[in-house]
Formats: C-alpha cells, sequence, structure tokens
C-alpha cells in the first residue's frame, strides 16, 4: 500500500496493517493444521466444529478479505496514473483467490475453509480498528525540537496512540534509548555539533550536474563513491523488510507454514518497533536537520557551528515528522533481526543468523541498485551483502548520505532495531506447536496479547 505523503494509506495504521495481513493468515493455516502456535486466534466457531478444511485456502482467504479494503483505499486516494496499478493488483488477487478456491475440490472442505479464514480475518479486522488514539505532534518554536516546514501537515500524528501487537511494554522493552524531549542545552554538547557539522557538509545537496558541493567551513565533502552508494541504497525500510523474508523463504525452499511464520513474525517485529520508535519521536520532539541548520543557530547557541539559512539536503525532502531517531532504520533493521534469530535456530543455517553467505549450503545474496546521474550521464551503481547486520549498516549510512538524519539518531536506531527484533523472537510467540503448548485463551477463541 501507498504511504500517506501521497496520500494513501495513514501511516499511523499502515505497518499494523502488514503485521494483520501476515498474522491472520498464519493464524488461520494453524488452527486447522497445528504447526506453529498462532498469535491471536486459537480457534473460531466454525474451526470447532468443522470435520474438514484445507488450511492453506483458510490462510489465503484471511489474507484476501484484510488485503482488499486496502486496496479499495489505495485506488478511492490514488492519482490518475497510479490509479491503474493499484485496480490491476486488485484484479490479480482475485483471480488468484478465484483460482484458489477451485483447487479444492471436496465442497465441505472448501465451505469450512473460507468460513474459518473469513472469521479470522473479521477478528483481525476488529484489533486493528480498535488500535489508535491519536496524539497530535507538539510543534514548537524552541530551539531544537521539531516544527513543520511551511506546507508540511502532521500525516503521521497517530503513532504515537497506537497499540504495540505483542510487546506490551515497549518502554522496557527498547532499553537505554532517549525519552525526555530535545531542549536548548543538548544543543552546547560536543556530540551535537560533531553530527550538526558532519551531515551539513556530507548531506548537502549536489549541484546540478551530480557533482558534491561543499558548504562554507566544510572540513568533509561526500566523494563520488559516496554518491554512488547512497543512490544504490536510496531504499524504503518496510518495502526492502519483506524482499528480504521472501528470498529467504525461497532460498531455504520453505514449506507453506514456515513461510508464513517467517513472514508474520518479521512483520510483528517490525510493527511493534516502529510504534515504539514513534513514541519516542514524540517525547524527544527532536528538529530535523533541514531545520537546524538553516534558521536554529542565528544566535549563535551552537558555538563552532555554521548556518547555511539556503541549505538543502541531497533528498531534497524534509519529512514531516521529529528526526530522532531514524525511523527507516528501525522499520528495516527489527524485521531483519528477527529473521537472523529466527535463522540461528534453523539446521540450514550456519552462524549468527546475520551471515548469509553459507545459507542452506549456499550464498544468499541480497543486491541494491539505482542510478547516479553525472554530468548528464546515468550511471548504474549497485551494492551487494551477505550479511544481514552490514546491510542495516549500510542503511544508516546512507540516511545521514541523505541528509536526513544526524549519525546519532542512526546509531540510536540500529541498536534500538536490533534490540526490538530479538525481544520479539525472544518472547517466543509463533513457536513450534507441541503438546507442551500453554496458551491463555478466552471464549472466543482468543489469545490474551497487548490488545
Amino acid at each position: 500500500m501507498r504511504r500517506p505523503e501521497s496520500g494513501g494509506t495513514h501511516l499511523g495504521s499502515f505497518f499494523r496493517d502488514l503485521a494483520n495481513v501476515h498474522l491472520a493468515m498464519h493464524d488461520a493455516y494453524n488452527i486447522i493444521q497445528w504447526k506453529y502456535e498462532p498469535f491471536y486466534v486459537a480457534f473460531t466457531a466454525t474451526s470447532q466444529t468443522a470435520r474438514s478444511a484445507a488450511p492453506d485456502l483458510a490462510a489465503l482467504t484471511a489474507g484476501y478479505r484484510l488485503l482488499l479494503p486496502l486496496i479499495d483505499n489505495a485506488i478511492s486516494s490514488a492519482s490518475p496514473e497510479e490509479k491503474s496499478s493499484y485496480e490491476s493488483l486488485k484484479k490479480n488477487l482475485e483471480d488468484l483467490y478465484v483460482e484458489s478456491v477451485a483447487k479444492i475440490s471436496d465442497g465441505e472442505a472448501r465451505k469450512n475453509s473460507v468460513a474459518i479464514g473469513e472469521e479470522v480475518a473479521k477478528l483481525y479486522q476488529i484489533v486493528r480498528n480498535e488500535s489508535f488514539t491519536p496524539i497530535p505532534y507538539k510543534v514548537s518554536t524552541e530551539r531544537g525540537q521539531f516544527r513543520f516546514e511551511e506546507g508540511d501537515v502532521g500525516d503521521d500524528e497517530d503513532w504515537a496512540g497506537t497499540k504495540p501487537y505483542g510487546i506490551c511494554n515497549l518502554e522496557a522493552a527498547s532499553g537505554g534509548v532517549r525519552q525526555k524531549p530535545f531542549s536548548p542545552t543538548d544543543l552546547k554538547k560536543a556530540t551535537y555539533l560533531r553530527d550538526y557539522e558532519y551531515t551539513r557538509c556530507i548531506g548537502r545537496k549536489d549541484d546540478e550536474n551530480g557533482i558534491p558541493t561543499k558548504g562554507p567551513g566544510c572540513k568533509v565533502v561526500a566523494s563520488e563513491e559516496d554518491l554512488k552508494f547512497f543512490y544504490a541504497m536510496d531504499i524504503s525500510g518496510h518495502t526492502v523488510a519483506n524482499q528480504i523474508v521472501k528470498r529467504v523463504v525461497e532460498h531455504l525452499n520453505s514449506s507453506f507454514p514456515e513461510a508464513l511464520r517467517l513472514f508474520a513474525g518479521a512483520n510483528l517485529a517490525m510493527a511493534d518497533a516502529t510504534i515504539s520508535s514513534w513514541k519516542t519521536r514524540q517525547r524527544v520532539n527532536h528538529w530535523r536537520p533541514f531545520t537546524a541548520i538553516r534558521n536554529g543557530l542565528s544566535d549563535k547557541s551552537l558555538p563552532g557551528a555554521t548556518q547555511e539559512p539556503d541549505w538543502i539536503s541531497r533528498s531534497q525532502d524534509v519529512p514531516n515528522f521529529p528526526e530522532f531517531f531514524s525511523g527507516n532504520v528501525t522499520i528495516m533493521g527489527a524485521p531483519i533481526a528477527w529473521i537472523a534469530k529466527a535463522l540461528s535456530e534453523n539446521s540450514k543455517s550456519k552462524g549468527n543468523g546475520y551471515d548469509v553467505s553459507n545459507l542452506n549450503g549456499k550464498p544468499l545474496t541480497f543486491r541494491f541498485e539505482g542510478v547516479y546521474k553525472k554530468n548528464g550521464v546515468e550511471i548504474p551503481v549497485a551494492q551487494e551483502f551477505t550479511d544481514l547486520k552490514k546491510m542495516n549498516e549500510a542503511n544508516a549510512r546512507s540516511r545521514v548520505l541523505s541528509g536526513d538524519h544526524f549519525p546519532e539518531s542512526t546509531k540510536v536506531a540500529l541498536a534500538f532495531a536490533d534490540r526490538m527484533g530479538r525481544k520479539t523472537y525472544e518472547l517466543k510467540f509463533l513457536r513450534p506447536y507441541s503438546k507442551d503448548s500453554v496458551l491463555q485463551v478466552d471464549a472466543q477463541g482468543l489469545i490474551k496479547r497487548c490488545q
């Protein structure tokens, strides 16, 4: 689904929707054939009485019923150029579902499977609808604190009021991440001066020929290698995270229930880590580099820093939410940490789970491609990784080269995402089902979580 800046699904529900779809599919499969413990739905009215059902079709039905309204929402707010692609996506999804239903020749099994999938989807839709309490961003004129730039609106305001999925105490789980508001006194710290000057110089907009420009007083400037790296790694964390899971599933030749579990776990980690990240943004309320460098230091409150009233970042974008800490790094890093933990316990994996150079007896290589335009010539660029941790670190570096973040913000995000992803896995959600499995289930078949 589209992100809110282009008018589609609101960011406050975006990652929750991704987790909803994958967790519902996982549950719908596993309440019929208990290979892994379900996350939220342990049984439904139909699953208790059905004598036959196809778990694959139940899972596909749950995903289908949750995806359709999301696609319809995207179509209703899409630009004319985008509308046809969403309509095509919807048609492909409908055709695939009809084909999947037709494959089940047993009429009773088909009916039961569809009913179970729809029941699970309905329960997850209720969870989704009850998960928000909008909390507007604090817009301050105080030095060091976030403010909207001209024309901005608070599209992302209700992240801070979003309920977590699995980690009920997000603050305790995040451990050690700054929670107090950023204030003018923080500007006097040497770390902030270092970060300010580095982002100002390394993340500034290139000239019309794609050549890095040197700002006044800058001791560092982006190199051509930096730009080749940046244009290869100019990625969106949520898209890449699910592509990574898909590649892992294919590389391991995972069964359908194994694949459902990997997607569900990764998206669960991504949702809770991102919710916690946005809650922290609300509290810290740190201004963006664009605001700080352009007009934040006219009173010389940061000795040694250079103010540039016309400064523009390399990305030429000003995200409309506070800066600390990097959402992109968190969004990509948490699901990768969850996957790494899962791989570390997989018999087909070797090492700590991050190193995928010998996964299932062969390397799994992730390649990112882009185009660097220099002097009117388009130069193909690429970065390759067989280590998931190094890939995360590369993504963090690209956020500073973009001019969207200060280095400390990406450093904290790396550590935070890794901790949250591992913590989500260690809570033993979605673990293999056994006779010793104990779940707290109410009379409606719902497992007690953080709702």
